[in-house]
């Protein structure tokens, strides 16, 4: 079964919430689950992370199915403050 693709352009990115709840992506999600958001914290100093209020419309979308949502990143191979657990939860502070 091919898997459906969503694009949002860039002009319509303030609409995020809207189009998350149009496109029903959550559908599948149970309430009282645990959904991860997988984003980027970036490096310290470093300017290539997810903008905040892009992450709150899918949290909002989520809490509405009485869900737990939690932000998830993951670490880096290369040896710097995300290659292990203690110093990339200090970075992402």
């Amino acid at each position: 079964m091919p898997s459906k693709v969503y694009f949002l352009t860039r002009d319509k990115k303030d609409d995020l919430y809207n189009f998350l709840k149009a496109t029903r992506i959550f559908g599948h999600v149970k309430a009282r689950n645990f959904v991860a958001i997988k984003i980027h914290f970036a490096e310290e100093h470093n300017k290539g992370h997810i903008d905040p209020k892009y992450v709150l419309p899918v949290v909002k979308v989520i809490r509405e199915k009485t869900v737990s949502p939690f932000l998830a990143d993951a670490s880096t191979i290369y040896v710097g403050k995300r290659s292990d657990a203690y110093h990339h939860q200090l970075t992402s502070s």
